[in-house]
């Protein structure tokens, strides 16, 4: 009686084992990252900021942007990829900017709610110098952050 119950034990320890490894390695694990299309640049000149979740989908809450000259975005992507029955899933917010001012800019983090966990991006400082060849007359019609939430306007679903 005694070898039996031990079998049982064994195969009900090895089975929770196996389950275990199963579930960890099919866990996704989520990352939010923050791009920056160069880190040092002249006035007059365009960034690229870009945020990026991968692994979930969540809510998207958009930074304040100060002393950037906001030329294009929101731009919102998605990307769902299932290969041999893993999937994958990437999301990305990018804002393009127009630096007017020299110095230093902090490009500010960003944040995503999922489910009832809130995720941070990282921040990143950028370094504007002058370009005496660029005429302040030649910057691009600001364009204003487009509200996405009556709850809260830097809110967007993703």
């Amino acid at each position: 009686m005694k070898q039996l119950t031990f079998n049982v034990l064994t195969k009900y320890i090895s089975i929770c084992l196996c389950l275990a490894a199963y579930l960890a390695g099919n866990a996704q694990n989520i990352k939010f990252s923050l791009e920056v299309d160069k880190d040092t640049l002249r006035t007059g000149e365009y960034i690229t900021v870009t945020y990026i979740l991968e692994g979930a989908r969540g809510e998207f809450v958009a930074p304040e942007f100060n002393n950037m000259y906001l030329v294009g975005g929101p731009n919102y992507s998605s990307e769902i990829n299932i290969v041999q029955g893993e999937m994958s899933q990437k999301f990305t917010y990018s804002y393009i900017f127009q630096m007017l001012d020299t110095g230093d800019f902090l490009i500010p983090e960003a944040s995503v709610r999922i489910e009832t966990e809130e995720y941070y991006s990282p921040s990143t400082t950028v370094h504007v110098v002058a370009d005496e060849n660029w005429d302040p007359s030649q910057k691009q019609p600001e364009k204003p952050l487009k509200k996405k939430s009556s709850k809260n306007p830097k809110v967007t679903e993703i």
